[in-house]
């Protein structure tokens, strides 16, 4: 049979037969059908909504060879599914995974998937589309290939008003490595931005939302050597520290954006994206910065990811909330006395191109402590950097009149 038409076929004149649209191939826990439960093999059709328990996966084989996986506490819609290259899911809820093999048309929205606030049109692509149902945020995440992303006022649209929508200019391309959102506070999406690369990487292998087998061993989290509220990015392995105050010179840059006039905006990349509440968690103000890959490392002070499956963990004792913040968790007396501050997550756009933007205009000790740092180590000459220099100067020195081949270096730093 033709795939031109594979949700119905005429048998007669008076009778129609219809024709499955995919077939589970992989399943963990208890998922259903139309509230009818689903095993390995079961069918399913045109008009179907489909939905996952708690730690339940359903991962579906379409007819047109893409793959969705739905993940645990989700639901979607199989809304239309009747040719080869015009079929449109709607995520009710949760997390789905698609990949979309390239149609033979070559058609530029093989696939459209939309929630209540956004919609993506896909050729062939590997990507993760979340909807959170009670902060309204959804999110894209790509693995592979492009989708065409934007925001929509309602879930109603059909294929054809969603197909003509993605056509515009002010729909946003993201690419691999790239997740763009719609923001917790103005609803508007971001400019694509790279995510974590050990996230990117993690949650690209994790194709079946598989949760850790072991329990996440507790990691110790250490003092920066970084002054509180001194940008990261300024520390690097140079005989000379010295802090760097690069302007913006375009939309996309990895420090972050924001534009007045026509109000596009990009968080600053290498942060965390929690699947769960669709929010991003931008890189505080001891993160460090990679050059090469021009993406900050966020410091464990906001949480960190899972190296085995990709999830976003909170910093200890806390959860993140769907209104975007961190809720403390195991509220005893003892686990107050060892519970740190949350850090505080920035979600105005018009933030995001400040460049001291990693400091908090409303921490005064923060700004202090900054403005110390950078009053002893940029503007006086006589510092412990230069005292630490001169005496492996003068110990080098030694080394040489003694023809020694060995170099030894001792360095006392006394608390004044």
């Amino acid at each position: 049979m033709s795939l031109n038409n594979y949700a119905v076929e005429n048998l007669d004149d008076d009778t129609e037969e219809i024709l499955p649209v995919g077939k589970v191939k992989y399943l963990r826990g208890e998922a259903f059908r139309n509230d009818l439960k689903l095993n390995l093999g079961s069918e399913v059709f045109q008009g179907d909504k489909v939905r996952t328990e708690k730690s339940s996966v359903v991962k579906i084989s379409m007819v047109n060879d893409s793959i969705i996986t739905v993940a645990p506490q989700s639901e979607m819609l199989i809304e239309q599914f009747i040719s080869d290259d015009e079929n449109l899911i709607h995520l009710l809820k949760g997390v789905m995974r698609a990949k979309v093999k390239k149609n033979p048309t070559n058609k530029e929205n093989s696939l459209i998937v939309k929630s209540e606030t956004a919609a993506l049109g896909v050729r062939g692509t590997d990507f993760q589309f979340t909807f959170n149902n009670k902060n309204k945020v959804s999110s894209v995440l790509t693995f592979e290939g492009v989708v065409g992303f934007k925001r929509i006022s309602s879930s109603r649209f059909n294929y054809s008003d969603l197909d003509n929508e993605l056509s515009k200019s002010n729909t946003y391309e993201v690419t691999r490595g790239q997740f763009s959102a719609n923001n917790l506070k103005t609803g508007q999406i971001n400019i694509p931005t790279k995510i974590s690369a050990t996230q990117y990487h993690a949650l690209k292998r994790n194709q079946d939302f598989r949760k850790a087998r072991n329990k996440i061993k507790k990691v110790k989290i250490y003092r920066s050597i970084v002054p509180a509220g001194a940008p990261g990015k300024s520390f690097e392995s140079k005989p000379k520290i010295r802090i760097r105050r690069n302007k913006l010179k375009s939309n996309k840059s990895s420090e972050g954006f924001y534009s007045e006039n026509d109000k596009q905006f990009a968080p600053a990349a290498g942060g965390y994206l929690d699947s769960k509440t669709g929010i991003y968690i931008e890189p505080d103000s001891k993160s460090t910065y990679n050059e090469d890959q021009k993406i900050y490392t966020p410091s464990p002070d906001v949480g960190r990811v899972d190296p085995e499956t990709g999830e976003y963990i909170p910093p200890q004792n806390y959860e993140l909330t769907p209104e975007g913040s961190f809720k403390p968790i195991k509220p005893t007396s003892e686990m107050r006395r060892k519970r740190r501050p949350p850090p505080t997550l920035n979600f105005l756009p018009k933030n995001f191109s400040r460049e001291d933007r990693l400091i908090s205009d409303n921490d005064q000790a923060i700004r202090e402590n900054y403005n110390t740092y950078a009053s002893d180590v940029l503007n006086n000459g006589s510092n412990v950097l230069t005292t630490i220099q001169n005496e492996i100067i003068q110990q080098e020195n030694q080394n040489i009149n003694n023809q020694s081949n060995t170099t030894q270096i001792i360095i006392n730093i006394r608390e004044q």
